[in-house]
């Protein structure tokens, strides 16, 4: 009986270990994969709209959450106010 006991004692610490080092064996995966992967701009954002390049920055970004400047009928989209600014001070017109 004692033997017996023993034994599924075993067998269910070696289902545990399995099981844990099945998880740890995914996670590390998981975490390598994300280290190696490129982000491509697509990715960065769900887009709602279409993709819209930043001047400054050259920068992928959504239309719709974009900052949108006009000049000389010719509209610009940029990232951020800050990036919209260094464009305007590096091309005074």
């Amino acid at each position: 009986m004692r033997t017996i006991i023993i034994l599924v004692l075993i067998v269910v610490a070696l289902a545990m270990l399995r099981m844990l080092v099945g998880d740890v064996s995914r996670a590390a995966s998981k975490a390598w994969k994300g280290a190696n992967k490129k982000v491509e701009p697509e990715a960065e954002t769900k887009t709602k709209g279409r993709l819209v390049r930043d001047p400054e920055t050259g920068a992928y970004i959504d239309e719709q959450s974009a900052v949108r400047f006009e000049r000389d009928g010719k509209v610009y989209f940029f990232e951020s106010e800050k990036t919209r600014d260094a464009f305007l001070a590096k091309h005074k017109a």
